[in-house]
């Protein structure tokens, strides 16, 4: 059972429950995972399989899919912990429920580093260790996210908004002075790291604003009728339409390797990638399409908001539910699972396909990746998948009659 995309209908009704069936599910969720973990695969792979002549093709995957990866799929994590948290309010202990979190929080930052060592091996081991991946955001938003939900929605939406406007003038002041100052250097390593992946700032503003919407959509399920799932559509719709117009507003500019540094904006170097091809002359691209930088923030933000928006529309309000929509539900179950797995499918085809070779290759890789997630769970209940690992803490709990 997939706990985080669960609640209780009774938690409204009751304190003290000891069978929390039955439960409802936010099906588009579970989608949209499976989807935004398919166009991580796809552009890890792209990465690692095409030749050098269609590195072209993986400059633009990365820049205008990646938003569609990384970002939603941290968004929805995030947002996924409230109903977590809210489906143990009530059922169990405070301090068990907290517990747990750090549990998870614990499994995921000790898989981070495990992923760190093994493929940032250019990096001298023990900084290795440190680096913001998406296991280790992920982990750390557990905890951040369990404490932000305690806060009213006016201080959460206060400190989003500030973190997105302290994050530009911090991560600058913290490049002009890390080679310069042992203390800086260190704040620097910590909140930034040697290989920013997803860096604490700005993303960390993501727990933040994910519990706000993760409330209101939990609001909407609690109620049960199709005029509360509506309202939460059009809530989604027009947010993420806001928070769009924000990131072009403060983004637009355009960006190059010479006014952001490589290091600490790795995305920047799919810039030189695209011009060396010289298909499309370029000379920079928007700020909001840069991972790590403030506008790409609320850029991703704004198009996850949209996404989930139009899912539950047409999956949770409309009831459509075809084969497609099935299989990557079924790859948000265990997404997880599938993002670590995919790794040993990188070790193949090597800096060797075209893109066209490519495409069709990538679907039955994805293909093949559900499949064996599939057989895993069938006929191994899931056992050692990241999945199970997060769900083995098991706590006795006497409850008062």
């Amino acid at each position: 059972m997939n706990l985080t995309t669960n609640v209780s209908i009774n938690d409204k009704n009751s304190k003290k429950i000891e069978d929390p069936k039955p439960y409802l599910r936010i099906h588009s969720i579970d989608f949209l995972k499976g989807f935004s973990v398919s166009i991580i695969v796809l552009i890890y792979t792209a990465d690692a399989w095409l030749d050098k002549d269609s590195r072209v093709f993986y400059g633009f995957l990365c820049l205008f899919l990646d938003v569609f990866g990384i970002l939603i799929f941290i968004f929805l994590f995030s947002l996924t912990v409230i109903f977590w948290w809210k489906k143990k309010m009530g059922i169990n202990p405070d301090k068990t429920i907290r517990n747990e979190i750090l549990y998870r929080a614990l499994i995921l930052i000790i898989l981070g580093m495990v992923f760190n060592i093994i493929f940032y091996r250019n990096i001298p081991f023990p900084l290795n260790l440190w680096t913001w991946n998406i296991l280790i955001y992920m982990g750390c938003a557990y905890v951040i996210c369990y404490y932000a939900v305690r806060l009213s929605r006016g201080v959460r939406w206060i400190i989003g908004f500030f973190i997105f406007f302290i994050t530009t003038p911090i991560r600058e002041i913290l490049i002009i002075m890390k080679d310069n100052s042992p203390v800086f250097m260190i704040i620097h390593y910590i909140i930034i790291s040697p290989n920013p992946e997803v860096p604490f700032l700005p993303y960390i503003a993501l727990c933040f604003f994910s519990t706000i919407f993760g409330e209101r959509i939990l609001e909407s399920m609690l109620l049960e009728s199709k005029e509360a799932y509506l309202d939460v559509f059009r809530t989604l719709i027009i947010f993420g339409f806001i928070f769009i117009l924000l990131s072009i507003i403060y983004g637009y500019e355009l960006v190059t390797p010479n006014n952001l540094d490589s290091s600490d904006y790795p995305q920047i170097k799919l810039i030189p990638i695209i011009q060396n091809q010289g298909i499309i002359k370029i000379d920079g691209v928007p700020g909001f399409f840069i991972r790590g930088t403030a506008p790409n923030l609320f850029y991703g933000l704004g198009i996850s908001l949209l996404l989930l928006g139009a899912a539950i529309y047409l999956i949770d309000i409309k009831k459509v539910h075809n084969k497609f929509i099935r299989v990557f539900t079924f790859l948000g179950n265990r997404a997880l699972t599938v993002f670590l797995i995919h790794f040993i499918g990188l070790l193949f085809f090597l800096k060797s396909i075209s893109f066209l070779i490519f495409l069709p290759l990538f679907f039955l890789f994805i293909v093949f990746l559900g499949f064996i997630v599939y057989i895993w769970n069938k006929f191994g209940k899931g056992f050692g998948t990241v999945e199970w690992a997060m769900s083995k803490l098991i706590i006795k709990r006497k409850f008062d009659k």
